[in-house]
């Protein structure tokens, strides 16, 4: 079937009577126009069956179709994970993890000195004198050092001997009985002192004295004898004295002798007639001293004290 239409009659026609045909007409014949709405290009494409509509899925402004499957870790502006605690040993550039090991003893450091040598390394690091003395004179010389206390009362010599050998830790203290009968005395001699906390050398000086005898260290003994033979016993001994000494000042080893032949039992040097001499060695930077043990340890003394004056001149 044809249907025709005049040049007159298709003028006379306005714009939606041609679109109206043209739908009617296409349906007649079968054919899909462009005004259906898969023949819009712009408009949505027709599903295939079983498919899923993406964009629908896809729409950022759409309700979620599964409001339960979508977590907070699919949230690209939400708080992300806390990140995992790192080990404190895997951070190079973190503190140091305090360790819960005690702390190494001295004995397993390699370089240490072993706990029985820390006394004899500090007595290393100032020698005062050489040779050092035995462990037995050291232990007689600290006893010497430390308080007593006495009461005696026409107590025989050897009961005193008996007293402070066994309230000084048994230090052995013996009475030179040859010496003591030379003056005409013996071990039963009475001696009387009545003292308390003064150092047991002082004690035994002032307990001594009435009879000229003395107490001094031989062989490792504390010997009670007379002064005559404690002054015929000379022992030499070397001093250390580069600190006390201006090393560019030649005349300084003299100031220093000066210092200890007169202010030390001035009368028992050789100088004067006595048996002590004295002498320097630059070399090692000390005194050489023979003398007795009394003398000695009265140089000791005196050494002391000016090393205590040094140090105390350069404090502020």
């Amino acid at each position: 079937m044809f249907v025709t239409i005049s040049s007159a009659a298709r003028a006379s026609w306005s714009l939606p009577v041609v679109l109206a045909a043209a739908l009617i007409a296409g349906d007649w014949l079968g054919q899909p126009s462009f005004a259906q709405i898969a023949d819009n290009p712009f408009g949505p494409q027709p599903l295939v069956d079983g498919a899923k509509d993406l964009i629908a899925d896809e729409d950022p402004f759409g309700d979620p179709a599964d409001e339960a499957a979508v977590t907070v870790d699919d949230d690209p502006f939400g708080d992300p994970d806390p990140p995992a605690t790192a080990a404190q040993d895997d951070n190079p550039f973190g503190p140091e993890p305090e360790s819960s090991d005690a702390p190494a003893a001295p004995r397993d450091n390699p370089f240490a000195a072993p706990p029985d040598k820390l006394g004899a390394v500090a007595f290393c690091e100032k020698i005062e004198f050489l040779p050092r003395p035995s462990k037995e004179e050291q232990r007689i010389l600290a006893a010497l050092a430390r308080p007593t206390k006495a009461d005696f009362i026409d107590t025989p010599l050897q009961d005193v001997v008996a007293y402070f050998q066994d309230f000084h830790d048994q230090i052995p203290i013996q009475a030179d009985k040859r010496a003591l009968e030379d003056l005409g005395l013996g071990v039963d001699t009475p001696l009387s002192l009545t003292v308390a906390d003064i150092p047991l050398r002082s004690a035994l000086s002032l307990l001594l004295r009435d009879y000229d005898l003395v107490a001094f260290i031989e062989n490792d003994v504390l010997l009670v004898s007379t002064a005559d033979r404690a002054e015929s016993s000379q022992i030499t001994r070397v001093y250390p004295v580069g600190d006390l000494i201006e090393k560019k000042d030649a005349c300084s080893y003299d100031t220093l002798v000066r210092a200890i032949t007169a202010g030390v039992d001035n009368q028992t040097w050789h100088d004067v007639g006595g048996p002590g001499t004295i002498t320097v060695m630059p070399i090692a930077e000390s005194l050489v001293i023979s003398q007795s043990r009394g003398v000695h340890d009265k140089v000791l003394e005196l050494l002391r004290a000016l090393r205590q004056a040094k140090d105390a001149k350069g404090k502020p």
